[in-house]
């Protein structure tokens, strides 16, 4: 059990559990991404600030995320990679396209672990982090 002593998290705006040792969250007030490591016996928290406001999600590898680009810009994606321990590059935008190649309307989403599931009209679609960071070249 983690109990939290290191941040002021007044509403956590998105949860990624990679695995039973790594579990990242996005959190308000401050709008930054925290990743516990090390599973309950030892955990070690970290910190750092993506530099976007009021994502409403994200997926990752540990290394590469994808996130919801906040507030305004919701339905659109920033995709970001560990520079270092605890800091994040700047990001490039990421467009994601239906099979008619139009941007995607209002899509209810779904971020679990490295897969984003979109949801648009009766058709449903699934990008893994694989495939985003092989078509951008940010591998």
């Amino acid at each position: 059990m983690y109990e939290n002593r290191a941040a002021d998290i007044a509403d956590c705006y998105a949860l990624n559990v990679v695995n039973e040792k790594q579990v990242w969250f996005y959190f308000y007030t401050d709008f930054e991404l925290g990743c516990i490591s090390g599973g309950t016996s030892e955990p070690d928290v970290t910190f750092m600030n993506p530099n976007i406001s009021g994502s409403s999600g994200f997926i990752t590898d540990g290394y590469h995320f994808l996130f919801d680009a906040g507030y305004g810009k919701h339905g659109t994606f920033v995709l970001k990679k560990m520079e270092k321990p605890g800091r994040l590059s700047k990001g490039q935008k990421i467009n994601l396209l239906n099979e008619e190649d139009q941007p995607f309307k209002q899509a209810r989403q779904d971020f679990r672990q490295h897969r984003l599931l979109l949801s648009e009209g009766n058709l449903l679609y699934q990008v893994t982090m694989e495939e985003i960071t092989s078509a951008s070249g940010l591998d």
